[in-house]
């Protein structure tokens, strides 16, 4: 009997260990559009923070008049540490702009590294990643238009890597248009890398849509919809043995998400978050954040369960600055 139970253990704690081998994310850092952006699951593309919307939807950045700069930084849930710096000016010129850099203060190790810790399987490859986004009015609606610039470390199943390129770097293309439709009610879709598939491991195509009802000044909600194709390297078959396993991500991701943020006061910002995916993998996420804002300058902290079935949190601060006060 007592060999039994001890067989049963062993095989119960064999499945738990295969199937924690098995769980299947992408970076962070892929998802990021600020860190007010991960308080709200990088979604609101109807209206959102300035400096999440060059990547976003680069429509928005002519919908209120700012100009300002913003810092960012990220303790995401597995890998390195990274960091955000960004621009934004759409109160000088007719068209909008804005610019958001991400980077890497640690050198990246590949998970078949035996120095590399467990925590580096999802860790994001990217070396720096540079996007631009410019916006203009046409009547009752917003164009915008940018570009992403990737450089990154080889994914170990790319082509690339398998061809002795250890390096890859490539552009990809993003539009966006917003508008409103009724009183209080915007709505805004964007794509982003509709063009280059080189970066399509490090920078899938995302296709987003969304809309933004304002109660008030002081209350906002969002329900947004964003579909974006796998990553291979990530969320591939992992053991040839369990493809059932992988039903659930033979199809790209499908996220319906609802979103909010209220304002107390005018000086403190409360930002919250739920995201269910509509795809067979049943993804679902959890994010919220505070910022204490004035007329020049907002301090955000957020929290994000980017994979509720996993406990790790996603944690960023940042600090943005109004210059044109």
């Amino acid at each position: 009997m007592r060999r039994v139970i001890f067989s049963l253990t062993l095989g119960f704690v064999g499945l738990q260990a295969r199937a924690a081998d098995l769980i299947k994310q992408i970076p962070d850092e892929y998802e990021t559009t600020s860190v007010l952006g991960t308080a709200l699951n990088n979604a609101a593309y109807a209206g959102s923070d300035p400096h999440a919307a060059v990547r976003a939807n680069p429509a928005l950045l002519s919908l209120e008049k700012t100009y300002s700069i913003y810092g960012g930084y990220h303790w995401p849930t597995a890998g390195r540490e990274y960091f955000q710096a960004g621009v934004v000016d759409s109160k000088t010129s007719p068209v909008a702009a804005g610019v958001s850099y991400t980077g890497y203060a640690d050198d990246y190790l590949y998970p078949n590294d035996p120095a590399a810790p467990k925590s580096v399987r999802f860790d994001s490859p990217i070396i720096r990643r540079g996007v631009i986004g410019l916006a203009q009015v046409l009547g009752a609606v917003s164009l915008g238009a940018g570009a992403t610039y990737v450089e990154a470390n080889s994914l170990v199943s790319s082509e690339e890597k398998q061809q002795g390129e250890d390096r890859i770097r490539g552009f990809g293309l993003n539009a966006g248009a917003a508008g409103v439709i009724a009183p209080g009610l915007r709505v805004g879709v964007s794509g982003e890398n509709l063009s280059n598939k080189r970066i399509k491991d490090y920078a899938p195509s995302t296709y987003r849509g969304g809309f933004a009802y304002m109660f008030g000044p002081l209350l906002t909600a969002y329900l947004d919809y964003r579909h974006r194709e796998r990553v291979v390297e990530f969320e591939g078959p992992r053991l040839r043995l369990d493809a059932f396993e992988d039903e659930g991500y033979s199809a790209p991701e499908q996220m319906v998400l609802a979103s909010a943020t209220a304002n107390l006061q005018d000086s403190i910002r409360f930002l919250g978050s739920y995201g269910h995916a509509i795809s067979a993998d049943r993804r679902r996420s959890l994010s919220g954040g505070i910022a204490i804002i004035n007329k020049t300058i907002s301090l955000s902290y957020t929290v994000n369960r980017p994979y509720l079935a996993r406990s790790d949190t996603h944690q960023a601060i940042a600090l943005a600055i109004d210059m044109s006060m």
